[in-house]
């Protein structure tokens, strides 16, 4: 499936315990765009982009790559995931 993004994410959170780190998060990159993540110490920058290459598990939400649906998490289960 050819998409004009390159990455999409929908209604993406992250929780540790009571903390609501990331509260529905959405984000669409074009292919070749540049983009810049800024924000305050603490916002949770890192923990999103952390989140994008699986080094952090979303509580909920989804990430597309290349319009390929690569993984959907609800209620901090994974509901679908691409193979490796």
């Amino acid at each position: 499936m050819d998409s004009k993004y390159i990455l999409e994410t929908e209604h993406v959170s992250k929780s540790f315990g009571s903390l609501e780190v990331l509260k529905d998060i959405n984000l669409k990159v074009k292919k070749g765009e540049v983009i810049c993540i800024i924000g305050p110490s603490g916002a949770g920058k890192s923990t999103y982009l952390r989140s994008l290459n699986q080094l952090e598990k979303i509580t909920s939400g989804k990430i597309f790559i290349k319009g390929d649906l690569f993984l959907h998490r609800e209620n901090d289960k994974t509901v679908e995931r691409i193979s490796k």
